[in-house]
């Protein structure tokens, strides 16, 4: 946040969801977005921390389906 000037940062590509999304979460900017590309494991985040920012979490699998 130090570094954004208090404001967060907008979107935050996210490849160990796991680890990070907690705290991803704390750093995100007002309408802020967390894209989740990567996770080895459960999540466990307080909903409050992106309700207050009204943010969004988008997630994106791959998972080798391939359109032909």
């Amino acid at each position: 946040m130090k570094t954004t000037g208090g404001v967060g940062v907008n979107v935050i590509l996210e490849m160990l969801a796991n680890v990070n999304l907690g705290h991803d979460l704390k750093l995100l900017a007002r309408e802020g977005r967390v894209i989740v590309v990567g996770s080895r494991g459960d999540v466990t985040i307080s909903p409050r921390d992106i309700m207050s920012r009204q943010g969004s979490i988008r997630a994106f699998a791959d998972m080798g389906h391939h359109r032909s």
